[in-house]
């Protein structure tokens, strides 16, 4: 592959306006032996990367691929995250891309194949390998099922995947059917190889959907949250079937991460009980809550729920170990401006709607709130079926941002 890294003048003017406006720049005459759209890009998908990718973007001496593949890129957590699910000695990265998960699984296991249908980015991604002296990984260019599997390494391999899905007119793709390349269509040979294969799945994908197309050979899903953001689904598909295990996981970049594990069959059985919001009122994370957890919560933590559908809980004594949002209740309200106002003297909180009838931006402007102060108002419907706003002061907690 023909030489794709960066020369020292150039490397020098990243560090210099790694924070640079980009319109500016491209105007601007470019210094001797430097191309200014060149520059514009790598500025201009490093500042996309910066909070994402913090290690890529602090490297200069990187070079980085098309923005497209830059957004489409796992973050530095959830590829540290995926590293930790490799029990193999080999990985096989056969939808590589921009390189993010394969740098990751370099340090997991022994050897690391990175395979990319796309030649420019395969060769950024060799470069970019060679930058950060990853020498157990191995680059191939061409389709993913186009490869001669090893057989020799089949029992130690684990074979990760992250389909393309985006349709023709570049919408999001949700059903594992519409994804490319197919997973269920490659799944015996998949299966044949690996010990293990992991598969990301859009963060909308219905999970029990998800579990009959793949005939039972689900074992894991993970639900990745990062700053209690949904980021990333992964399925843990193994040859022989097993009881699935959910594991929810909030990674936080500044507080304690929380992994929340459960079985879904018992999920169906566990006991719950309801009641009006108590002293304190608590929201699961959003792993949890995109995990389904919602009877284990409340059997789990040892609190109430306050609707069935509601997926808010309550108790009398603080349960500080709850892995969510925990709230303190100053008061409930019937959704009315001038009883919610009474409680505001400033008017302002911050509003979040579960199972209530009205949008967040619709019921923000009948209760004529302005954004900001320290009153969290949660408005939802209660196991009687009265829609109420609770009053709330956030508590400090260290499972979640």
């Amino acid at each position: 592959m023909p030489d794709v890294g960066l020369t020292e003048v150039e490397v020098d003017f990243i560090r210099a306006n790694l924070d640079a406006d980009v319109t500016k720049l491209l105007l601007a005459k470019a210094p001797p032996g430097l191309h200014a759209q060149k520059m514009a890009e790598q500025i201009r998908a490093r500042q996309k990367a910066k909070t994402k990718l913090p290690t890529w973007y602090a490297n200069a001496q990187l070079v980085f691929p098309a923005s497209l593949s830059v957004e489409q890129a796992s973050s530095e957590p959830t590829a540290q995250y995926k590293a930790s699910l490799i029990d193999s000695e080999v990985v096989i990265d056969l939808t590589g891309g921009m390189g993010v998960d394969t740098c990751a699984f370099a340090g997991a296991a022994r050897r690391v194949v990175y395979v990319e249908r796309d030649a420019a980015l395969a060769q950024t991604a060799a470069h970019n390998f060679e930058t950060l002296e990853l020498t157990n990984v191995e680059v191939r260019h061409g389709m993913a099922f186009e490869q001669a599997f090893d057989e020799a390494d089949a029992p130690k391999t684990t074979i990760y995947l992250d389909p393309h899905r985006r349709g023709n007119a570049n919408q999001k793709l949700v059903r594992m059917a519409d994804y490319e390349p197919s997973i269920s269509q490659h799944l015996g040979v998949l299966l044949q190889y690996a010990r293990r294969v992991i598969v990301k799945v859009s963060p909308l994908i219905d999970l029990t959907q998800a579990q009959r197309d793949l005939s039972g050979h689900v074992v894991q899903i993970h639900v990745v949250a990062v700053d209690n953001e949904v980021k990333e689904v992964l399925l843990l598909i193994e040859p022989v079937a097993k009881t699935v295990l959910f594991v929810a996981v909030n990674l936080s970049t500044t507080h304690q991460t929380n992994v929340f594990c459960f079985d879904p069959a018992l999920e169906k059985t566990a006991s719950v009980a309801f009641s009006a919001p108590l002293k304190y009122l608590y929201e699961p994370n959003a792993a949890m809550l995109k995990a389904g957890a919602f009877k284990t919560t409340a059997e789990r933590f040892g609190v109430l729920k306050i609707g069935l559908h509601s997926h808010l809980y309550t108790s009398q004594n603080l349960v500080a170990n709850f892995a969510g949002r925990i709230f303190e209740v100053m008061a409930v309200c019937r959704a009315d401006k001038k009883e919610v106002q009474t409680h505001l003297p400033n008017g302002k909180a911050h509003l979040t709607t579960r199972n209530f009838p009205m949008k967040t931006e619709d019921l923000k402007q009948k209760l004529g709130l302005k954004d900001g102060g320290d009153t969290y108002l949660l408005a939802t419907t209660l196991h009687n079926g009265d829609k109420r706003v609770i009053v709330t002061k956030k508590i400090t907690n260290p499972h979640v941002f």
